[in-house]
């Protein structure tokens, strides 16, 4: 399973939370084609460190019966194409450690694939659909843009952004390999992206940011804050 966008994007949250002081004054000095450079030399390290170091490694979806959507329409607009192609619905949940972000699981359980369909306080909605294997590994699609936060090796990650559900079905279908595909059950679904999280946090703990993903993510922001300027 890959680890959620929304952990990645919390990650970069508090990347920019440490390192937004240090990038403006580079980016103001240097200028941008100067930034990355500058920025691995400015002990951004200890930023990626400390911004890992908040993110707890156990979480656990509680189920949530009764999900207020904020955009319900959207949510509905997301779930229909995969409940189509033969998804079954596993329920909304929320999640213990992270206030505010809500989950719908869907599952295809003739082709292994769950739908992750999230709602983030400020990332907003977007889906992510996932097949695991039985070493561990996994190959997702989702239309989030990349965080510039790479993932561990054994995950590989496609990026669509606008597709609808069922074309991200389709494409994950024809491009995974179908190798030791992991045959879960609908009602296991929800402990194993527990474990897979877990299991995912604390390889990143372990292997660290680096300097250049810290830079990468504090990129990103400086170059949205000069196009709005």
């Amino acid at each position: 399973m890959s680890l959620p966008d929304w952990w990645k994007f919390a990650i970069a949250a508090l990347v920019l939370l440490f390192v937004v002081p240090v990038v403006w004054r580079i980016v103001k000095r240097v200028g941008m084609l100067l930034f990355l450079r500058t920025a691995v030399k400015a002990g951004l390290s200890d930023i990626g460190r400390k911004a890992l170091a908040q993110q707890p490694d156990v979480i656990r979806l509680e189920p949530c019966a009764a999900p207020q959507w904020k955009d319900a329409p959207a949510m509905e607009a997301m779930a229909k194409p995969l409940l189509n192609k033969g998804f079954t619905d596993c329920g909304a949940f929320t999640v213990d450690k992270m206030p505010g972000v809500k989950i719908w699981i869907l599952f295809q359980e003739h082709t292994w694939v769950a739908a992750h369909l999230y709602e983030h306080p400020k990332a907003g909605m977007w889906p992510e659909l996932v097949t695991r294997y039985t070493n561990g590994a996994s190959h997702s699609i989702t239309t989030m843009p990349a965080t510039g936060i790479r993932p561990p090796a054994w995950i590989t990650t496609i990026r669509s952004p606008k597709a609808p559900t069922d074309t991200l079905y389709e494409r994950l279908v024809r491009e995974r390999s179908e190798i030791n595909i992991e045959h879960v059950v609908r009602d296991e679904v929800a402990r194993a992206f527990e474990a897979a999280y877990s299991r995912q946090m604390i390889a990143m703990k372990n292997e660290g940011i680096s300097p250049e993903e810290v830079a990468a993510v504090a990129k990103k922001w400086a170059e949205k804050k000069i196009a709005s300027a």
